[in-house]
């Protein structure tokens, strides 16, 4: 998990041109300079760099660092991911 928090940090601070400082669990997206437009391409940054999707539906809750860190901890992990294990933070 410390491996894909790095990564995600550091690639928030590129795309929003932040001191990693800033790039803290609690910090918002928004905060951190991610207009819709900017959310969109983050979105499919890390859809690329870590070879997952990342729905519409979910897209829509992931709003602070640490959504963006849980939610790809859990779209790369081994086990099968159903509905039935879809992350019980994320309610649609």
């Amino acid at each position: 998990m410390r491996n894909i928090e790095t990564q995600v940090v550091a690639l928030i601070a590129s795309k929003f041109n932040v001191d990693q400082k800033r790039v803290t669990p609690d910090a918002k997206l928004e905060q951190l300079g991610a207009d819709s437009l900017a959310l969109v391409e983050l979105l499919l940054l890390l859809e690329h760099k870590f070879e997952i999707d990342i729905p519409d539906e979910e897209a829509l809750e992931i709003v602070t660092v640490q959504d963006v860190i849980d939610y790809i901890a859990w779209a790369t992990s081994p086990t099968e991911r159903t509905p039935t294990h879809r992350r019980p933070d994320l309610q649609l």
